[in-house]
């Protein structure tokens, strides 16, 4: 049903991935600058996903994904001094286009018993929804004149 959706970065491809970990809350909060909820209602919004801080935040969390042992601080600065033209590949390969991104509170629960540290029971493993083309990032939510 869902195909490989995500991006590829100095070679490699990251599925889609946010969650309510620790790390990927401070991931959130240090990139995007907006409180967790907020940003997960915005996840959550095919149309907000094209703004930049949310894009970035998405990014973010899905390197912390497949790189755990990974310091916040060090895909902080990844992600913050990447080039979105230049240096990641969005691959688009849902057949279904009309996918939302599910909101952690809406995935299914985790595999991993909810007794395990560092585990969360809400996390959103691969989100369906793709962020648009590069070309119509938005940086904020004003409207360009």
């Amino acid at each position: 049903m869902s195909g490989r959706n995500g991006f590829e970065w100095r070679g490699r491809f990251y599925p889609w991935h946010v969650s309510d970990v620790g790390k990927d809350l401070l991931l959130i909060d240090r990139i995007s600058e907006m409180p967790i909820d907020e940003f997960m209602a915005m996840v959550g919004d095919i149309e907000e996903t094209e703004r930049a801080p949310i894009l970035l935040g998405l990014i973010a969390t899905s390197i912390r994904s497949v790189h755990p042992d990974w310091t916040v601080s060090k895909i902080e600065r990844a992600v913050l001094g990447m080039s979105i033209r230049e240096d990641v590949e969005f691959v688009y390969e849902d057949d279904d286009d009309e996918a939302a991104v599910p909101s952690p509170t809406e995935a299914p629960p985790s595999e991993t018993p909810s007794g395990e540290p560092g585990k969360s029971q809400n996390s959103v493993s691969s989100l369906r929804s793709i962020p648009p083309e590069p070309s119509t990032l938005r940086t904020s939510s004003a409207t360009p004149q």
